[in-house]
């Protein structure tokens, strides 16, 4: 029997989609809830993530872009922009994260949409997981994201 090897797992770094009801007149504290995360950042909340609000509920294509590499949130919001994309928000993470809980166990997906403010630096909302553990965090992006990362977008 061969054994499971983490070190010798051979990632896909393409680019995944996946179709996600967002409702964006939701409070992130409700949002969170739907989520069940086993651990979340208590900083994620209403107060410090206010919703967009007023654009009602949609069906939209969340889009986990994998660049492969480390890299600055300066490099990302240029390549989504260069490709059509802009980054996703708050509201889209959460979407996806309580539709879709399976699809951040093995990559963080990175929030570049929404950021907190604390102490000058923007921080971002991150979800992560794994031995059937899911985390809603908030990081500090300076130092750059790791190459396991990948950033959530929505086409233009």
């Amino acid at each position: 029997m061969r054994r499971f090897d983490r070190k010798n797992l051979r990632r896909s770094f393409a680019n995944t989609a996946h179709l996600t009801a967002v409702n964006y007149e939701v409070s992130v504290d409700e949002m969170v809830a739907r989520g069940a995360y086993s651990l979340w950042n208590k900083y994620v909340n209403s107060e410090n993530f206010p919703t967009s609000g007023g654009k009602g509920k949609a069906k939209i294509e969340l889009i986990m872009v994998h660049l492969g590499r480390k890299v600055s949130s300066e490099e990302v919001l240029t390549h989504l922009e260069d490709n059509g994309m802009r980054p996703g928000t708050i509201e889209e993470l959460l979407a996806l994260g309580a539709e879709h809980p399976d699809v951040f166990l093995n990559d963080p997906v990175v929030c570049l949409g929404s950021s907190w403010l604390y102490d000058g630096c923007p921080f971002a909302p991150v979800l992560a997981g794994g031995e059937n553990k899911s985390l809603l965090l908030l990081l500090d992006p300076t130092g750059g994201w790791k190459k396991i990362c990948c950033f959530l977008a929505v086409r233009k």
